[in-house]
């Protein structure tokens, strides 16, 4: 059976968070695609101001969300 779902979200700086979930929404299709579940924590720890694990700094966060995206 088709299963339909709908999102809205509603925040005070609509411009600036529409390219984020437009990259959280593909890093997440990555996760499904490679049977991934569970909290993503490389794509959290980039994108995300309270992710399960922190990342020590900025640097440490892009990396960890590369490794993601290159499934190192």
């Amino acid at each position: 059976m088709p299963i339909k779902v709908e999102a809205s979200l509603e925040v005070d700086d609509k411009s600036n968070c529409a390219a984020v979930l437009v990259d959280v929404i593909r890093a997440v299709k990555l996760a499904l695609d490679r049977k991934i579940g569970g909290p993503l924590i490389k794509v959290s720890a980039f994108y995300f101001k309270h992710p399960p694990i922190q990342a020590k700094n900025d640097e440490e966060a892009y990396k960890w969300f590369d490794e993601f995206v290159r499934n190192l």
